[in-house]
């Protein structure tokens, strides 16, 4: 895993970053549809957070695409992180999860 990361960077700093800024792009349009579905689970309570993230889990297990499921399971995570631990994630943070 580590190296696979090492190559992506290894290939941006040797490319001079030129493919970087479709990827950004698309990243940071992520980062911002995360961060807007992580406002929409803040109304509910613990109990319907943990449905929500039931029901995420049976759709991984019925072979949706991880792709598609990817931004609603980093809101759930921000949520929790949030309600748990008092962490709040910034947009960049997100963008070097997709990343990774």
């Amino acid at each position: 895993m580590l190296a696979d990361s090492g190559e992506k960077i290894f290939h941006l700093v040797r490319s001079g970053g030129r493919f970087a800024q479709a990827r950004l792009s698309r990243w940071r349009e992520t980062a911002d549809r995360i961060a807007k579905l992580a406002d929409d689970l803040t109304p509910l309570n613990d109990d319907d957070l943990r449905r929500t993230a039931r029901d995420l889990r049976w759709r991984v297990k019925a072979g949706l695409p991880l792709k598609q499921l990817l931004p609603e399971a980093y809101a759930l995570t921000m949520e929790s992180a949030r309600r748990n631990l008092g962490m709040v994630y910034y947009p960049v943070q997100l963008m070097g999860g997709i990343a990774l």
